[in-house]
């Protein structure tokens, strides 16, 4: 009898085996396996400094029309305008436009070709027509043939360089992979953004990793993330050319109603055309190129672990079995990530779903593990309710790291400090010292959000503490010079054992703002990635940051570090806010809450108090917003001088 009952065990094994190698070979889960690779694979990260985005966006279609009607005069001159910076011109200009046939106006077309000409820098989309005919590759992905290619037509086409511009979309709708070039013809043909690498990095002879493989296209920038300009803004008077120096600049379509825009993993919000360029672009830049695993790889190592479950299962008591197969299942996706990180892709979803099912069928109708998954959520309910608490108490203790109200009485005429951050703690920070002959002012943007950028606030507190009370400095570029020069110091053991490609992306340190006001009511000011404003009441200045981060360790020496003096004015009023405001989106058409909103706040209400100021500022900040989630930390600190020497 028990034979009779071993061998219907069997039977039922073996069926349940040949139904899920089945689902396996006809993809039957091939929506989920997408997904579940997106959750494993997809992380954003830290965005190429030197690819800047302009959209043809609700802005530019308000100013110039519908972009099909444009005159290509146009675009030339946008062309002609990022070329002529005083100190250099951008290293391309990549257009996610199609211009494939001339035009009824022949010399907006010379235009245009002549632009790019004297450029030098421009790449140009094409098009490639899409056949019936599908090539299937290795690993089961299918492909459509091209017919044909829709070039540039001919004046820009020899004048520019051209790329195509086709995203491949999965079975779900969304685009997860490209390919670097095309064959037509017997000619190959570039992929768009692989056009734009090899201009930027001033290659001709193609890289190694460069083959007919699709790639898989590692999102680092989420929708809206990366450098933002509106079209329209290229015409303003008060554009800045030299801002795009040595950069990538890529116009496209930004706006709904062009019909450019894809699903990618991850977000539920469509990405326009030309960010998913950017990504793909900055992918390339970062040489971090993944490729799917050939179908015969990933069918050998499901049938693997297929076999070992069922073997298990035969061999292990049910109380035992959950610890072998939760084991095997993290073994398998600790070498996924593992074989991810060198480059190749494996199928997640069907070896691990297989193994539930396995499991699940071992049960009693998942009695037990109902159980399980009981005591597992209580757990975790426990674990959050003391992540809370301590997260709290951390609240506090950061709070206790602020200046008190009278060292700002003590300090200044009047003052306003707005501090919040987007979780209870954050890495936003500001510091406050009376010297004998002033006050030292610091306010910084630590690296990370939450507990991490919390941590790194104390850190620099006590760095700016030792540094100012002890040396007795009041000198902001020898601030900066030694807070980065300590910074460094503390994170270079951690540096040298870092050897992720991605951690050593992440940025140990932070933005910081140093302003140091002597008795007479002058100020001096160094700032490294913060902006500060000064509203007399007639206008408002703006003092710009370096492009430097201090705990990087690449400050020289206090020279190297840019101090502007303002003399004292009695009207002056100096406003120090992190990027928390400037970059939060809201509004009607999810634009960044920007300067122009700001300053103009500041001058029309110049004759108020500085809290009340404040306040019209932070309320004016959390309508624009809306429904949209906190992006940062918010901190806005504002002043105006005590003048106490004469």
């Amino acid at each position: 009898m028990k034979l009779s009952s071993k061998l219907k065990k069997l039977i039922t094994d073996v069926i349940l085996a040949g139904l899920l190698t089945a689902m396996v070979l006809t993809g039957m889960l091939s929506y989920f396996n997408y997904r579940f690779q997106d959750m494993m694979f997809q992380r954003p990260d830290l965005l190429h400094p030197d690819i800047f985005i302009i959209g043809i966006d609700e802005v530019a279609l308000d100013e110039f029309g519908n972009p099909l009607q444009w005159s290509r005069d146009l675009m030339a001159e946008a062309i002609e305008i990022l070329n002529s910076g005083e100190y250099g011109q951008p290293a391309v200009i990549a257009l996610d436009v199609l211009y494939t046939g001339a035009s009824i106006f022949p010399e907006a077309d010379a235009h245009l070709a002549k632009a790019a000409r004297d450029g030098g820098n421009v790449v140009v989309a094409a098009n490639a027509v899409v056949g019936d005919r599908r090539i299937v590759s290795d690993e089961l992905r299918t492909v459509r043939s091209i017919t044909g290619v829709e070039r540039p037509y001919r004046e820009l086409a020899e004048s520019a360089v051209y790329g195509i511009a086709n995203g491949i979309i999965d079975s779900d709708g969304r685009i997860r992979s490209t390919r670097l070039f095309y064959e037509h013809d017997g000619a190959v043909i570039y992929s768009f953004p692989y056009e734009i690498y090899r201009m930027y990095m001033g290659i001709e002879e193609d890289e190694p990793w460069v083959d007919y493989s699709e790639k898989y296209i590692t999102y680092n920038g989420e929708p809206g993330s990366y450098f933002f300009f509106s079209f329209a803004e290229i015409f303003d008077e008060y554009f800045e050319p030299d801002y795009f120096e040595d950069g990538i600049v890529m116009i496209g379509a930004y706006a709904q109603g062009l019909l450019d825009d894809f699903y990618v993993p991850l977000y539920s919000e469509r990405m326009h055309g030309v960010e998913v360029h950017a990504n793909i672009l900055q992918m390339l830049l970062d040489e971090n190129f993944k490729e799917y695993a050939p179908f015969s790889i990933n069918l050998i190592i499901f049938l693997f672990i297929l076999a070992a479950a069922f073997v298990l299962a035969y061999f292990l008591e049910i109380r035992w079995l959950l610890a072998a197969y939760a084991g095997m299942i993290a073994a398998y996706l600790g070498a996924a990530w593992f074989t991810f990180q060198s480059g190749y892709m494996l199928s997640l979803l069907y070896p691990v779903f297989s193994v539930v099912v396995i499991y699940i069928f071992q049960l009693i109708y998942g009695y037990v593990k109902e159980m399980i998954e009981r005591k597992k959520a209580q757990l975790i309910a426990e674990k959050h309710q003391i992540l809370v608490e301590s997260i709290n108490y951390a609240s506090v203790i950061q709070k206790g790291l602020l200046p008190k109200d009278s060292a700002f009485e003590e300090a200044f005429a009047d003052y306003s400090v707005i501090w919040n951050p987007r979780d209870t703690v954050g890495g936003d920070i500001y510091w406050l010292k009376k010297l004998e002959k002033g006050s030292v002012l610091c306010v910084c943007d630590c690296t990370g959000h939450g507990v991490p950028g919390a941590l790194l606030t104390a850190l620099v507190v006590s760095s700016l503490e030792e540094i100012v009370n002890e040396e007795n400095c009041g000198d902001p570029a020898s601030i900066i010079f030694q807070l980065d020069k300590k910074l460094n110091q503390i994170f270079e053991a951690e540096i040298q054992e870092k050897t992720s490609k991605r951690e050593l992306h992440i940025k140990n340190g932070c933005d910081l703002a140093v302003l140091f006001t002597d008795n007479a009511g002058n100020v001096s000011i160094a700032s490294g990635n913060f902006n500060i404003f000064i509203c007399d009441g007639k206008e408002v200045t703006r003092v710009k940051g370096q492009r430097i981060y201090v705990g990087e360790g690449k400050i020289k020496d206090s020279e190297a570090v840019k101090v502007t003096s303002i003399p004292a004015n009695p009207d002056n009023k100096f406003y120090i806010s992190s990027d928390g405001m400037y970059d939060q989106v809201g509004g009607t058409h999810g634009h960044s809450f920007g300067y122009n909103i700001f300053k103009k706040l500041i001058l029309e209400n110049h004759g108020e108090s500085q809290k009340s100021i404040s306040e019209k500022v932070w309320t004016t900040f959390e309508e624009y917003r809306g429904n949209q989630a906190r992006l940062d930390d918010f901190e806005l600190v504002s002043f105006r001088t005590c003048i106490i020497d004469k």
